[in-house]
């Protein structure tokens, strides 16, 4: 007897091109979560953190749902949330000063990529002529002079 074998379908790409806004910190798994940036971390905590439900044990009968579900936000917290808080790895604040330090010194360099990144979207798909495609600092000049392409 032969067995026919079918290889599966190719998964969908994701439509998601930006995290979540407003979502419970139980969104995001606590595996995905850890491997954020402490920049991405300290954006998403910015406005507070929330959790959605309790640990899953608290949450396998009915009976252990109705603990719970009308319970007010800070009792909820108190008794099941810091349960959850406690996998994820949220932003110290020793990370957070350094990040505000580091952006510090970003802004007195002066250097603002947003300027040429509308540049670029202006240029997309122009042949730029001879050298095109050239590695970097090949033809390039000082920050004063222009760049040779």
């Amino acid at each position: 007897m032969e067995r026919l074998r079918e290889d599966p379908e190719p998964p969908i790409d994701s439509i998601l091109s930006a995290m979540p806004e407003s979502v419970p910190i139980d969104w995001f798994e606590p595996e995905a979560w850890n491997t954020f940036t402490v920049r991405e971390r300290v954006e998403y905590t910015a406005g507070g953190i929330s959790v959605g439900l309790p640990l899953e044990t608290y949450c396998d009968t009915l009976a252990k749902c109705a603990e719970w579900k009308n319970l007010p936000e800070e009792e909820f917290m108190a008794k099941y949330g810091n349960d959850v808080l406690a996998q994820y790895h949220m932003p110290t604040e020793a990370e957070k000063a350094q990040l505000e330090e580091y952006e510090a010194e970003e802004e007195d360099e002066g250097i603002d990529l947003t300027d040429y990144m509308d540049e670029d979207e202006e240029n997309v798909g122009e042949d730029v002529g001879e050298g095109a495609g050239e590695g970097a600092g090949e033809g390039a000049g000082t920050a004063e002079e222009p760049m040779i392409l």
